[in-house]
This record gives C-alpha cells, sequence and structure tokens, in this order.
C-alpha cells in the first residue's frame, strides 16, 4: 500500500455511512457505464453496424 492508498482508506473510514454509501453507488453506476460501453463495442455485429478503422489524413 502507497502513501496515497492509505489517505484514501483514512478518509474513507472517517466518512459519515450515508455518504460511503452515496459513493458505492456512484462507483456501482460508473462501472455500470462501462460494462455497457464495453458490451456496445463487443457486439457490432449484432446489431448490424460495422465499426470502420480510422483512415490517416494524409
Amino acid at each position: 500500500m502507497n502513501g496515497l492508498d492509505a489517505i484514501a482508506m483514512n478518509q474513507l473510514a472517517r466518512m459519515p455511512e450515508r455518504h460511503r454509501r452515496t459513493t458505492d453507488e456512484t462507483a456501482g453506476r460508473m462501472f455500470a457505464g462501462v460494462a455497457r460501453a464495453i458490451r456496445r463495442l463487443r457486439l457490432p455485429a449484432v446489431r448490424g453496424t460495422v465499426l470502420q478503422p480510422e483512415t490517416s489524413a494524409r
């Protein structure tokens, strides 16, 4: 554990329960958003769209 981890753990330990719960909910929403984005990227053929490779602007 580095210094930043120790600081974060200390702040979390001193945080009131309602704030800690809100922090967990925010992290859950962020994780759900990332998971949704990954699913969208992994299933382009099912939705009928094709990801085009970027073309260089030469």
